[in-house]
């Protein structure tokens, strides 16, 4: 469960980094999309690496916010 929590919190910031540098002209699409996707997917595989050695840690930034509890 805590897992999925940290990857649905995971899911929602890809959906607002990738709403957002869409909808911001030239900035949004040379620096936000770029560079929020790469810290998206840094973070995607931090989680993997946690899940897989069964460790509850927290996505770093993002992980302080608990969603389903």
């Amino acid at each position: 469960m805590y897992h999925a929590n940290q990857g649905l919190l995971l899911l929602l910031t890809a959906i607002i980094i990738n709403t957002v540098g869409t909808v911001v002209p030239i900035i949004g699409w040379l620096f936000v999309l770029p560079l929020g996707n790469l810290f998206v997917f840094v973070l995607w595989i931090l989680g993997i690496l946690n899940a897989a050695k069964g460790e509850k840690k927290r996505l770093p930034l993002i992980g302080k916010f608990d969603i389903l509890t």
